[in-house]
């Protein structure tokens, strides 16, 4: 990513045209936003892993989807382990939740 923005940053230093000029600025800017969301995405992961990795029911992959929600956090994607047998009819399915 780093050579993505250095990349940019040298096509800046060249141009001599304004409506080229504003296109790499738009690149350079969303480069940056990339790096800051991945940096972002890879803490949530980590936080997930550490709070939950513990329990042998859940695994998180290291590229888990990350939701960026509206009240402070973010939900990460992870797996869990559903038997067949859970999945027969009338059986009661109980919805948990972790804290």
């Amino acid at each position: 990513m780093a050579s993505r923005i250095e990349a940019i940053a040298v096509e800046l230093a060249h141009c001599r045209s304004p409506k080229v000029l504003k296109s790499k600025l738009l690149s350079l800017k969303k480069a940056v936003k990339d790096i800051e969301e991945t940096e972002d995405r890879e803490k949530y992961i980590a936080a997930a892993k550490q709070k939950y990795l513990g329990d042998n029911e859940v695994e998180i992959d290291s590229d888990a989807v990350v939701s960026k929600g509206e009240d402070h956090g973010a939900f990460v994607s992870a797996w869990v382990w559903v038997e067949d047998t859970w999945t027969k009819e009338g059986r009661t399915m109980v919805r948990i939740t972790f804290t």
